[in-house]
């Protein structure tokens, strides 16, 4: 996985997350993010939104990370979704709840730039996987 070279005149973009596949870390938290809300998508193959996510991560307690696909097949798809699938996993075993307002630190401020950011990731070779 590698970062744009460079940053002058003429250097690659830099990707929304600063690399193409998302991978989120321990030390990431939930706050209030003005654009990414509940009721938008985070699995594209499949239209699950991160409300129907975090409600079957609460509901269900899947006891390992790839058990969030069982939720209508998120991260079964392109796997594109599939670290922020763990990160739900983990934030929700941990006791996180969800209101509006609130959502993944870290996404990109708008749901066209995650849907943008899936784009890249899509054209790239590297693949998520649970």
């Amino acid at each position: 996985m590698g970062s744009p070279k460079g940053r002058g005149e003429g250097a690659a973009r830099a990707h929304p997350f600063g690399d193409v596949v998302y991978r989120p870390t321990a030390h990431r938290t939930w706050a209030y993010n003005p654009g990414v809300k509940l009721d938008d998508e985070i699995c594209y193959c499949f239209h699950v939104s991160l409300r129907k996510l975090a409600n079957y991560a609460r509901r269900e307690q899947p006891a390992r990370p790839s058990g969030m696909s069982e939720c209508l097949g998120a991260g079964t798809g392109c796997g594109w979704c599939i670290p922020i699938l763990c990160m739900i996993h983990r934030q929700v075993a941990d006791g996180r709840d969800y209101d509006e307002g609130q959502t993944v630190a870290g996404l990109p401020d708008t749901a066209a730039e995650y849907a943008d950011a899936r784009k890249h990731y899509l054209k790239s070779d590297e693949k998520n996987t649970f």
